[in-house]
C-alpha cells in the first residue's frame, strides 16, 4: 500500500517537473521573442532617425553634427581678407583685428572659440543654433 502511495506520489512529482520544465522553455522562447523585436525596433529607430536627419537643412544640422565630433577640434578657414606684413610678424591692430575675424569666422562656423595670444584656439564650444521647435509659452494656456 505505501509503495503504490509512492508511485502515484512519483507520478505527481514527475507530472509536475515536466510541466514546470515547459513552461520554463515557453518562456524562454517568449523573451527571446521579445529581444528580436527590441533590436528589430531600435534598428528600425535608428535608421530613421538616420533618414530625418538626411532631411534636416545643413543649417540647421550643425549643432547635430558639433555634438557627434565633440572630440575634434573645429576647423575653422581664417580670415580670406587678412595681409601680414612683409616680415612674416603682424602689429598688435592688425593681430587683434586677425583674431576678431576668426572668432566671428567661428562663430558662423557654428563654434565659440577663444585664443591666446599667438593666435592658437584654446578653448572651443559648439554652438547650437536656435529653431522655431525651442519656443516656449511664457503664459501657458490651461
Amino acid at each position: 500500500s505505501t509503495i503504490e502511495v509512492d508511485k502515484v506520489v512519483n507520478k505527481y512529482i514527475q507530472q509536475t517537473s515536466i510541466e514546470s520544465l515547459r513552461q520554463k522553455l515557453l518562456a524562454d522562447r517568449a523573451i527571446e521573442k521579445a529581444r528580436q523585436k527590441i533590436a528589430e525596433l531600435n534598428e528600425a529607430n535608428r535608421k530613421k532617425q538616420e533618414k530625418e536627419l538626411q532631411n534636416i537643412p545643413a543649417e540647421r544640422q550643425i549643432w547635430k553634427e558639433a555634438d557627434m565630433k565633440a572630440t575634434q577640434q573645429p576647423e575653422v578657414a581664417p580670415p580670406t581678407n587678412q595681409e601680414k606684413s612683409g616680415d612674416g610678424s603682424m602689429t598688435d591692430s592688425e593681430k587683434r583685428e586677425y583674431a576678431r575675424q576668426y572668432i566671428e569666422n567661428a562663430r558662423r562656423g557654428g563654434y565659440a572659440i577663444e585664443l591666446n595670444d599667438n593666435l592658437e584656439v584654446i578653448k572651443w564650444t559648439p554652438l547650437r543654433k536656435p529653431s522655431q521647435d525651442d519656443s516656449f509659452e511664457s503664459l501657458p494656456s490651461n
